[in-house]
C-alpha cells in the first residue's frame, strides 16, 4: 500500500458529485483521490463509502454551527461570511479538508488491518502516524470553520 502524498495519475475516478444535505457542499471522488493521493488500486466503492461516512461525521460535528448559521438566514455553507481564498469560499475549503482528511484517515486505518506482509509492523507504525496526522488536520479544519482554536476544551 502506498502511503505517499503524490496523486496517482493512472487512476480515473468518477467526476460526479457526491450529494450532501443541501446546506453542506457536494464533494467529488475524483477531487478527493487527486488531492489526497489515493492509490489507484482502491476501488471507487471503497472510496465513496469512506467519504460518505466522513461527510456524515463532519456534518454531525458541525450541527450546532449549522443551526446557528441557519438561524441568521444563511442558507448554505458557501454563504457563510468566512472570506474567499483563490476565489473560493474558505468555509467550503475547510469543510472539504475536514471530510477528505477523515476519509483518508479511515482508508489508512483499514489498510493497516489488511496489511499482512513481513514488514507490516513498520508499515503499521508509519500508517498510524499518518492516521493521527489526518485526524489532526480534520480537527483543525472543523475548528477553523467554526472560528475556534484547534486545541482547547470545547463542548461538542
Amino acid at each position: 500500500m502506498d502511503y505517499g502524498f503524490a496523486p496517482h495519475k493512472n487512476a480515473t475516478r468518477p467526476t460526479a458529485d457526491i450529494e450532501n444535505d443541501g446546506w453542506f457542499p457536494v464533494l467529488k471522488l475524483a477531487e478527493f483521490a487527486d488531492i489526497y493521493g489515493i492509490a489507484a488500486e482502491l476501488s471507487d466503492a471503497q472510496l465513496e463509502h469512506c467519504l460518505l461516512l466522513a461527510m456524515d461525521r463532519a456534518n454531525q460535528s458541525l450541527a450546532k454551527f449549522k443551526a446557528a448559521q441557519v438561524a441568521q438566514g444563511i442558507e448554505r455553507l458557501v454563504d457563510v461570511p468566512a472570506g474567499q481564498l483563490g476565489g473560493k469560499s474558505a468555509a467550503v475549503g475547510n469543510y472539504k479538508r475536514a471530510a477528505y482528511s477523515m476519509a483518508k484517515a479511515d482508508l489508512l486505518r483499514e489498510s493497516i488491518s489488511m496489511d499482512r506482509k513481513a514488514d507490516a509492523e513498520n508499515a503499521a507504525n508509519s500508517a498510524v502516524e499518518m492516521v493521527d496526522f489526518y485526524e489532526r488536520q480534520a480537527t483543525r479544519a472543523l475548528a477553523n470553520l467554526q472560528g475556534m482554536a484547534a486545541v482547547g476544551v470545547h463542548l461538542i
